[in-house]
């Protein structure tokens, strides 16, 4: 803590080595937007986010016990967008179940409320997404999109 303090309240800066340059990381992003992602992919994002919403049909039983709000559209995006950059990382032509599995946790532990026996049992956000993969069925093989 006392680190971190000093270095952002000194006169001295560090010294920042760019990586890439802004055109490079507008290709980048245009390149995740165009990754192709299979309807089933789209389907199943739709359902692990609604399996965080205690009240859905689709509820996990951790996320129906110890949630006050589940994930939202936003969650749907950014796991979206993350399974479309895991999947170009890793050379994929389109996304997979395991590239959205990869960014799950990042991409919605933030966006849960626990409820008021979430907060008293002391459940971490991780557990009950394990718990919504662990009962959102997987899509079968997936196929390119057209």
């Amino acid at each position: 803590l006392c680190d971190i303090m000093r270095r952002t309240t000194q006169a001295e800066r560090p010294q920042i080595e760019p990586l890439g340059d802004a055109q490079a990381l507008r290709v980048l992003q245009r390149d995740v937007r165009e990754q192709p992602m299979p309807d089933a992919i789209e389907d199943y994002i739709a359902r692990l986010v609604l399996a965080t919403h205690p009240d859905s049909l689709f509820a996990a039983p951790l996320a129906r016990r110890y949630l006050l709000y589940g994930a939202s559209l936003r969650g749907a995006q950014s796991l979206a967008l993350g399974g479309k950059a895991m999947a170009l990382l890793r050379g994929r032509k389109v996304v997979t179940a395991e590239d959205v599995r990869t960014v799950l946790v990042r991409s919605l532990q933030h966006r849960m409320i626990l409820n008021f026996e979430g907060v008293a049992s002391g459940i971490a956000p991780r557990d009950i997404l394990a718990n919504v993969v662990q009962v959102t069925e997987e899509p079968a093989d997936v196929e390119s999109p057209a």
